[in-house]
């Protein structure tokens, strides 16, 4: 039975600066239990732009105009499926909340494939 176990992990940030320490320091922090980046994607920067009035009452066409980007990166890592990568996965689930921090926007997901 060839099973496999998948933790995907989804970054979001307003900065890259952000996004690249984030890596770095899990990384870091977990080369000695597992090669960590065993995929890694950058996904296409989202760019919301928008326009306010600045004065509505006086002058109409006086405007100001602001964007937000909001840069994203996929990590993922492939663990054989034994009886402890699931809870060594969600070790690493409860460690990256514990080190992300209000810069970037971390969200996970755990899939299984079972093959036989």
């Amino acid at each position: 039975m060839h099973s496999k176990l998948y933790l995907t992990v989804r970054l979001k940030s307003f900065h890259p600066y952000y996004s690249n320490r984030f890596v770095f320091i899990i990384s870091k922090k977990f080369q000695a239990f597992f090669p960590l980046i065993k995929n890694q994607v950058f996904l296409p920067k989202r760019i919301e732009r928008f326009t306010v009035l600045s004065s509505p009452h006086v002058d109409k066409k006086a405007r100001d105009q602001f964007e937000r980007r909001v840069h994203q990166r996929v990590l993922c890592w492939v663990f054989p499926y034994i009886g402890e990568s699931k809870d060594f996965a969600f070790f690493f689930l409860r460690k990256f909340q514990i080190l992300s921090t209000s810069a970037v926007g971390v969200e996970s997901r755990i899939t299984y494939t079972l093959k036989k």
